[in-house]
């Protein structure tokens, strides 16, 4: 917990996220792509997910690990993509 601090990354910075509950989709991306120190992607929030809003904290993570193939959100039973990412159900 004190190196996720140390490091300063966002998830964690303000001391609230309890590591020991099931982690929510959104901070799992944002985690990864700065644990990899990967810039992240500006644009406009809503153009790759429908769920995902210009004034979510963790918009430019879900963009930028769609836009590198990382995630591409929820799919249909058909397989089609739905344009939901679900930025805050459960892993």
């Amino acid at each position: 917990r004190e190196l996720t601090r140390q490091r300063g990354w966002s998830v964690f910075s303000d001391g609230t996220v309890d590591p020991l509950r099931t982690a929510l989709r959104f901070e799992v991306v944002t985690t990864v792509l700065e644990a990899f120190e990967r810039s992240m992607e500006g644009g406009s929030a809503g153009a790759i997910f429908r769920d995902v809003s210009n004034t979510m904290p963790a918009r430019y993570a879900i963009q930028t690990a769609a836009m590198d193939g990382i995630v591409s959100g929820y799919t249909d039973a058909d397989g089609k993509l739905t344009g939901y990412f679900g930025p805050f159900d459960t892993v």
